[in-house]
């Protein structure tokens, strides 16, 4: 059995609870129907308005604090509905939870205003909120759970429970504290700067870092000082050294004395410092050498000290071709200096050979002396090397006085021979 209340009692001056009350006193068990005589049996009230322009009004109360259930009067039960009128706390619908009010929003309402741990966030964004963990407000999971992001279903963003986060579809498992994931050729990172780009992507096995711009440069430096430039053209250092000084003037280094380059590959090596003492250097030694020990110029190939050698005893050069060569003979550079007495008599002494050399390919025949020799006759111009064999070479430069003096004596007997013919 069902009760209808005509639209017509709506306009009446009894209350309509009053007539409520009286229906239900007589149908205990029936559905009331206001604005229509079929009400729907699965509902207690069903109000229809037949000209599909009119609406209930909930009660409308001014709610001053949302955790409070002012200004309800009574025992107040979960679930109350009312509609909100004061703005400091925002408009809308509200229902009690139990403890407090809680706003009822749609997609198309107005941001939240409510910054409780339990609301909701708006797609149109939220005011008043306090950000940060715990009890403030965030946007993630409140328990040891990932949390995804996807787009058309599919996972773009997975933040980890401990704090990592992957980026790019199947980059679930970030083990960095950023993992970007990239399944094509060419994709990767890019920054979008204002005048260029930089692209950080794969191409197969290989890592590709490109500039957009043709005249631009990638800079790397340390300690907020930069050191190294990329360009289209050149790796080159950003602070010109203005010598081969031990201290650090903020110039920059290839490699070091404990961290060699096994092989440089090059066309060419160049260096525009020309002066006297300058040009190409070379440091050789243990620490790398504060001071150069070799200088290439544009004139010469020199040592910086004279105790370097040119080639080994048991490391000689093939052949040397040159059109003069000059020995240091300064007076002033020399001490000790007294007269030679080696002459015929020790140029009598000394044993000639020809010879070939066992390694020489050609078997070319070779004139001179043995070491051996020389070590009994003339020691001074022997040297031994330090290889295993104790290899030996020989000063012949240092023979040619021993036969100035020779051919002094020689000639001297050749003139009292002339006057005792004369």
């Amino acid at each position: 059995m069902s009760l209808n209340i005509p639209s017509i009692i709506m306009k009446s001056t009894l209350p309509i609870t009053f007539l409520l009350f009286m229906s239900a006193s007589f149908f205990i068990h029936a559905q009331v129907g206001i604005g229509t005589i079929t009400p729907n049996n699965a509902s207690l009230l069903d109000i229809t308005a037949s000209a599909g322009d009119k609406g209930i009004m909930i009660p409308r109360v001014a709610i001053a604090d949302l955790n409070t259930q002012d200004p309800i009067q009574g025992t107040i039960e979960e679930s109350l509905l009312v509609y909100n009128t004061r703005n400091s706390t925002g408009k809308g619908f509200y229902y009690w939870s139990g403890s407090k009010w809680e706003k009822l929003i749609t997609a198309n309402d107005s941001p939240a205003t409510s910054t409780s741990t339990n609301s909701d966030w708006s797609r149109n964004g939220n005011a008043g909120t306090t950000p940060g963990g715990g009890s403030n407000n965030y946007l993630g999971t409140s328990d040891n759970k990932d949390m995804s992001i996807a787009t058309n279903k599919v996972e773009r963003i997975r933040i980890k429970s401990n704090g990592r986060v992957g980026i790019g579809a199947g980059a679930t498992n970030p083990i960095k504290a950023l993992d970007i994931k990239t399944n094509t050729t060419d994709d990767g990172l890019r920054l979008d700067f204002n005048s260029f780009d930089l692209d950080m992507t794969n191409n197969g096995n290989d890592f590709e870092l490109k500039h957009s711009a043709a005249a631009g440069r990638i800079l790397m430096g340390f300690n907020g000082i930069q050191r190294l430039q990329f360009t289209d053209l050149m790796l080159a250092p950003l602070v010109d050294a203005p010598d081969n000084i031990a201290t650090n003037n903020g110039t920059y280094d290839l490699g070091r004395f404990n961290f060699h380059f096994r092989r440089m590959y090059t066309k060419g090596v160049h260096t525009n410092d020309d002066n006297a003492n300058g040009g190409l250097r070379i440091n050789i030694g243990s620490n790398g050498g504060s001071e150069a020990d070799y200088h290439f110029t544009n004139f010469a190939l020199f040592p910086v000290e004279n105790t370097k050698n040119l080639g080994r005893s048991d490391r000689p050069w093939n052949i040397l071709y040159y059109r003069g060569a000059s020995q240091v003979s300064d007076r002033r550079k020399k001490e000790n200096i007294n007269s030679l007495g080696y002459g015929l008599e020790k140029v009598l002494s000394l044993k000639t050979y020809s010879y070939t050399y066992k390694d020489d390919v050609e078997h070319k025949e070779r004139y001179g002396f043995m070491a051996q020799d020389l070590q009994t006759d003339l020691p001074e111009i022997v040297t031994e090397g330090d290889d295993d064999m104790k290899s030996l070479s020989v000063d012949y430069i240092a023979i040619i006085p021993i036969l100035v003096n020779a051919i002094k004596e020689q000639q001297a007997q050749i003139e009292e021979l002339k006057a005792r013919i004369k």
